[in-house]
């Protein structure tokens, strides 16, 4: 993971494979929905009891996990100055830390390859030097 700051452009510039991993599940959210729609359909009437009600079940949170991923996270390679709020991190499962861009739209850049203490510290010290708040 690169993340430069073109000062000529005040942009913050992040070069790591998060457009393809969101794309993926992207699509994998999508193909599920897909596939209760088409077993929902192919079921008869005895089988719509119970398959049916985990077919509704599983296409409801396909939908929800989409849903989420579109409105909460941002996929952005190149983010104006002027559209972040600051650095977040997140504990999640013990000791591991999670980083994120908290944006001026409501959304969050993750920084999910953030995973050495070393280039933890090489973040934070760009982003004090440029101005970006740690939240």
């Amino acid at each position: 993971m690169k993340i430069n700051y073109n000062e000529k452009e005040k942009l913050l510039e992040i070069e790591d494979k998060i457009k393809l991993q969101y794309g993926l599940l992207y699509f994998l959210g999508f193909l599920n929905i897909l596939t209760a729609c088409l077993s929902l359909y192919n079921l008869n009437e005895t089988q719509l009891k119970f398959m049916g009600f985990i077919w509704v079940i599983l296409g409801v949170v396909s939908m929800l996990f989409v849903l989420f991923l579109f409105t909460t996270k941002s996929t952005s390679s190149k983010i104006p100055m002027d559209k972040i709020i600051g650095l977040h991190q997140m504990n999640s499962f013990g000791n591991k830390k999670k980083f994120s861009l908290k944006l001026a739209n409501g959304k969050n850049r993750d920084l999910l390859q953030l995973k050495e203490k070393s280039e933890v510290e090489k973040v934070r010290k760009l982003f004090k030097k440029i101005g970006i708040k740690y939240i």
